[in-house]
């Protein structure tokens, strides 16, 4: 609006005219170009009131009355200006052209006072512009400076972080030389290495990928600090000599580079990488022993590692060793620009070296169970690992015969009687098991007692030494052909033990004043171990299905139906004692300071164990836990490894061994795993005589070393000296002074084992006193556990293990009652009881007799298998399991072996340690036969799936019958005998998968594909779990056929063997079905439930289903218990439209069966349900 500038009012009312002529025919929006918005308004405004183009104009005029208002988004430039600054010229007449050059009447005149305006507001915004785009451009040149600065300081820093990474190890002297063009500069004297040659075919390949050959570059010996040497490398020679005097120089070399890199940073920034290779080049040995170098450099680049390692080898062994293959790189890796080369140059002087472990005891290593020895590094660094570290509770060590195993176990053992901790071993080829026997009868004046179990039942081969105590096997005669088998049950009864002490150190402390900590439970032979385990298990599996098969026969005799109940109750001690072992490693055993080490043989290649999964074996669910693991000759192979093939060659030498932190494991791909890179190599290529004195030099002298051999092939010394037959005298001669003591006429002391302790007692300070109490502590503990748990009448534990019989056979949940002094027995005749009874009918199962049979707490080593067995009312109906104990530390035990201790539910879509995750090919797909967005798609795709996931649970996990736990997890993952079976799909099936499934069943969340109807088949439930409420009270009720109106402890009724249900937060147990916590739930059990408890969520494919108008119409009709059925039958009679067809026939022959139709039904229904509504109303 102008207020301003009008000649006489006239004017001004002229002007005003015009433009309610213009406003008025409503054509403002394509004729007015400039204007923001027009308003009209009933009031009288000042003579002063200007409006801002800035701010709203309705909000300027907020204290008038404005009848009418229209606002208009005018076009504009990109400065922001109208792009029509003037009126329609038919409407309202243009404005003068204002001419800024003109004289000053013609640039005031009122006609061209807008032109004006226009121009004025237009030179503005250009300015503004102006000056904006001054302002970015000086900020964006500041800015270019500063990164310029900040990049040529980053490139100066990176240099010297470089350096200072490459000298950090080797500070103060720490390396035995710098390799340069004229040889080597020692840090210890300035001399020219006599082994010029050597050093001259290295540098001769190093110099050919890290020097340039056209091009001079300035190098950092051009820097003169303070080095006297006036050749490369002579300023590395220095920092490295001094930490103090790399400090000290670091600035002035950072000065020169900042010069240096300065004048070629804009113009040539490729030469900043030629003069940073140049100054950080060095070449250096960073150990060096009498065969064996550590070279240390940088210069290589990445991508000519492979080329470097070939001429290298090449090189160095024909230039100097006169054969490539006479020298070898043991190991070669690089990491921020340092190459670290391990170089053998002689490698069969290398393999004759021996490394007694005394010898690094005797120079000054503290034998500590935080700190113990297994070996050495390829650079001859002794190789300790953590035995006191919690979160590795596993220890393995696996390889062939003959690759030093034995050595390395005897070493962890020795060192750990040494350090204050104690061992129990289980032996089955009785040498360092018999070596134990005799280390006890060494210290028998002293009171030691050690606990050392063979299965094998032999002497040791070369000192005849037999057990301290044993016992018979008292098998019972159906059982005495399969003796051989049942010695490996030792092993599985030793087990039941460690698992209650690794589950309960804090109560057998308290108790029993005994410390499980530093405990070390070491199992030797388990892969030959493991295979009569496996036999035995499949043994007594085939007697439990005969038996039982007969039991269930109207004609069994008392005695099948006992044998069915004792073969039932020892094949679940045999399968269970490998998962609670598994759930101890996750769960307890860290914190208790239980250890268990495992010795064996390669890992069988083919995955099976007798015909069985190797995963499922003993020593597959044990292993597969490993934290820390040696992998010797057979075992560490470019099958489990990534490895290069010097690296395979030397695992496959004696005594060699690569350290992992998991097992390694063939054919990765049947169980998870990823391939390694083999980074960590330890030697121990060393020995223990099991006996002080088994070499005779005199006899040795006179015979020979090959008729020596020939004639004492048993001997400890000459399984040693074997490694040096057909070698030099000189060679020989050198292996027998390692081990003899020519002055006092026999093997050195501190080879054999007792000695070694002497040699450790030396470095700790430890009297005999203590080490004797230290070795006990493992007898001690497990015998005062035994004991407290009374398990019978025997003289010492190792006769309870080496029993058979019936009544030495005890439940994981008997032994934990037991040691709390519950045992629950009924007399009855020796070898005619039974815990496990046949399944009985739910009259029997709701009855009042709820007797527990257990075992007799008398020994049963004279039992006669041929009395009379029991009579039928004698043996005992199936205990219903009684309600459980509540205890802080132990959770919920039920008396049944199967309920397991309540745990941390897993967190969201973490694969729990004991997780199966092979390969499930579902063939065919059903996704590519069926519609899955219909209801009957959906139906026949859940049904073809849960087939094919049946099928192989039973495979990878058992068969329905052996099936005990059952668990669904929040995340919908399927738990079943403590195994979370999530198996991978291959990618075309998880493909094909609508978007809204691919995540869950990628992470091993199949409920969505399975059928809660099937759980059915697993009669011999003892625990079943669902730990989603939403599942539990909606799909699950609906496929199980458990009506809203009924408790999920109708389920009881359903398995006989059921102790324990959670549903959600609510837990049931047998003798208190009707819990309080389910009473949020109690209107869902009534009739006409009125809470306004939500229905469950559909939130699954299954869900939506039985939410369909077509299984609704069925459902209504006939119930859901009936109706589910019929849906799953119509569905795969009928096909899509005969879902809706069937439905409809369904509910007609239901409503005829009951006398009338489907409507008439339903009508009754809903009159009834408004009488009852209108009763309550009025009540």
């Amino acid at each position: 609006m102008f207020s301003e500038g009008f000649v006489t009012e006239e004017d001004k009312f002229f002007e005003i005219n015009k433009l309610n002529e213009f406003v008025n025919k409503l054509n403002s929006k394509s004729d007015m170009k400039r204007l923001c918005g027009v308003a009209k308004i009933s009031a009288v405004l000042p003579d002063n009131l200007k409006l801002s183009s800035k701010g709203f104009v309705i909000n300027q005029l907020k204290d008038y009355k404005v009848e009418e208002f229209k606002e208009y988004t005018p076009e504009r430039t990109e400065l922001g200006l109208l792009i029509k600054p003037g009126l329609n010229p038919t409407e309202y007449g243009p404005d003068q052209k204002y001419e800024p050059d003109s004289d000053n009447s013609k640039k005031d005149n009122i006609n061209c006072r807008l032109s004006r305006y226009f121009y004025e507001e237009e030179q503005a915004a250009i300015a503004k512009k102006k000056k904006k785009e001054e302002e970015t451009k000086k900020a964006e040149d500041e800015e270019k400076i500063k990164q310029y600065d900040e990049m040529l300081i980053k490139a100066v820093d990176s240099t010297i972080a470089k350096l200072e990474r490459f000298y950090g190890p080797c500070f103060g002297g720490k390396f035995s030389g710098v390799i340069h063009k004229e040889g080597v500069l020692f840090s210890k004297q300035n001399t020219i290495n006599k082994m010029k040659k050597l050093t001259q075919a290295i540098y001769t390949v190093w110099s050919t990928y890290t020097i340039p050959k056209d091009k001079e570059v300035v190098g950092v010996d051009n820097l003169k600090l303070s080095s006297e040497k006036g050749y490369f490398p002579a300023f590395h020679f220095e920092m490295l000599k001094s930490k103090e005097m790399w400090t000290k120089s670091k600035s002035t070399l950072r000065k020169w580079l900042l010069t240096e890199y300065s004048k070629y940073f804009e113009k040539e920034p490729s030469k900043i990488t030629d003069i940073d290779r140049s100054v950080t080049n060095c070449l250096l040995i960073q150990s060096r022993g009498k065969n064996q170098w550590i070279l240390r450099m940088t210069g290589i680049p990445v991508t000519q590692t492979e080329d470097f390692k070939r001429d290298f080898d090449e090189t160095v062994g024909k230039v100097y060793l006169g054969s490539a293959a006479k020298g070898m790189i043991a190991d070669m890796s690089i990491e921020g620009g340092i190459l670290t080369l391990t170089y053998i140059i002689d490698y069969e002087a290398f393999l004759n070296e021996v490394l007694f472990a005394y010898k690094q005891y005797r120079a000054g290593l503290k034998p500590s169970l935080g700190n113990a020895l297994v070996g050495m590094k390829m650079n001859g660094v002794p190789l300790t690992i953590n035995l006191l570290d919690p979160r590795k509770m596993l220890i393995t060590i696996i390889a062939g015969s003959r690759s030093g195993k034995g050595t390395m176990t005897m070493s962890l053992l020795a060192t750990i009687f040494g350090s204050g901790g104690s061992v129990v071993y289980l032996d089955n080829k009785p040498d360092i098991g018999a070596m134990l026997w005799d280390l006890e009868r060494e210290y028998s004046g002293q009171g030691l007692k050690l606990l050392s179990v063979d299965m094998s039942d032999k002497i040791q081969e070369f000192t005849g030494s037999t057990p301290i105590r044993s016992g018979p096997m008292n098998l019972r005669e159906e059982d005495e052909e399969q003796e051989d088998l049942f010695r490996t049950l030792r092993m599985a009864k030793l087990f039941q033990l460690v698992s209650f002490i690794g589950g309960n150190s804090r109560k057998i402390k308290e108790t029993l004043g005994v410390n499980p900590s530093n405990m070390y439970f070491i199992s030797d032979e388990m892969t030959s171990t493991n295979i009569d385990y496996t036999k035995l298990c499949q043994y007594v599996e085939k007697q439990y299905k005969t038996y039982m098969g007969k039991a269930e026969k109207a004609k069994a005799t008392d005695k099948d139906k006992e044998l069915a109940g004792y073969y039932k109750k020892l094949n679940s001690i045999l399968s269970k004692t490998p998962d609670y072992l598994t759930k101890g490693f996750a769960k307890d055993f860290g914190q208790s300071g239980v250890k268990i080490i495992v010795v064996g043989q390669q890992l069988n290649t083919g995955w099976k164990v007798n015909g069985t999964n190797f995963a499922k074996s003993f020593a597959g669910k044990l292993i597969l836990n490993s934290h820390i693991s040696f992998s010797g000759r057979l075992q560490a192979t470019n099958k489990t490894f990534n490895f290069t093939k010097e690296q395979e060659d030397l695992a496959d030498r004696t005594g060699i061994f690569e350290y992992a932190d998991k097992i390694p494991a063939p054919l990765v791909e049947s169980l998870d795993y990823k391939e390694d890179k083999a980074e960590r190599f330890t030697q121990f290529r060393s020995y223990f005589s099991i006996v002080k004195n088994d070499f005779d030099y005199t006899e040795y002298e006179v015979k020979g070393l090959s008729e020596y051999l020939s004639d004492n092939p048993k001997r400890f010394t000459s399984q040693y000296l074997n490694n040096f037959k057909g070698k030099s005298y000189e060679v020989i001669d050198g292996a027998v002074k390692e081990l003899y003591d020519f002055e006092k006429g026999c093997n050195k002391d501190e080879v054999s084992f007792s000695g070694l302790l002497k040699v450790m007692q030396e470095g700790t300070g430890m009297s005999d006193a203590q080490l004797i109490e230290n070795m006990g502590n493992g007898y001690r503990l497990i015998d005062a556990v035994f004991r407290k748990m009374n398990l019978g009448t025997y003289s010492c534990v190792e006769e309870y293990l080496y029993d058979c019989s019936p009544s030495s056979l005890f439940t994981q949940l008997e032994l934990e009652k037991r040691f709390d002094g519950i045992i629950e027995q009924k007399e009855t005749v020796k070898d005619e009881e039974s815990v496990f009874e046949l399944p009985v009918s739910d009259d029997v199962m709701n009855s009042d007799d709820t007797t527990t049979p257990s075992n007799d707490n008398t020994t049963s080593r004279n039992m006669d298998s041929n009395k009379s067995s029991p009579t039928s009312e004698e043996i005992p109906k199936r205990p219903i399991p009684p309600k459980p104990q509540i205890n802080s530390n132990m959770g919920i035990s039920f008396d049944t072996e199967d309920v397991p201790t309540r745990t941390i539910p897993e967190k969201p879509h973490t694969a729990p340690s004991n997780a199966y995750r092979g390969v499930l090919k579902i063939s065919p797909n059903p996704f590519e036969q069926y519609d899955d967005a219909k209801t009957v798609g959906t139906l026949s795709i859940t049904r073809e799936v849960t087939e094919q996931i049946n099928n192989d649970i039973d495979k990878v996990i058992g068969l329905p019958d052996s099936i005990t736990d059952f668990k669904v997890t929040k995340d919908g993952v399927l738990v079943l005998n403590g195994v979370a079976y999530m198996p991978r799909f291959e990618p075309s099936f998880i493909e094909s998968l609508p978007l809204g499934l691919r995540n869950k069943i990628e992470s091993g969340a199949l409920i969505d594909f399975f059928d809660m109807q099937k759980i059915y088949r697993y009669k011999n439930l003892n625990t079943f779990v669902i730990e989603r409420e939403s599942l539990a009270q909606g799909r699950a009720r609906k496929e199980m056929g458990i009506g809203f109106r009924k408790r999920w402890s109708v389920l009881f009724k359903k398995f006989p063997y059921l102790g324990y249900i959670k549903v959600g937060s609510v837990e049931y147990v047998r003798d208190n079905p009707d819990t309080d916590a389910e009473n949020k739930f109690l209107d869902l059990f009534q009739r006409n439930p009125q809470s306004t408890y939500a229905t469950p969520s559909i939130s699954s494919r299954m869900d939506q289903v039985w939410d369909s108008r077509p299984v609704r119409i069925i459902t209504n009709a006939v119930g859901w218990t009936v109706g589910v059925q019929a849906v799953w039958m119509i569905a795969g009679l009928f096909g899509p439209w005969g879902l809706l067809f069937g439905a409809i026939a369904a509910a007609n022959a239901y409503s005829t069966l009951k006398g009338g139709s489907p409507a008439k039904e339903l009508e009754q229904k809903r009159n009834k349900e408004s009488t009852n509504k209108s009763k309550k109303s009025k009540k």
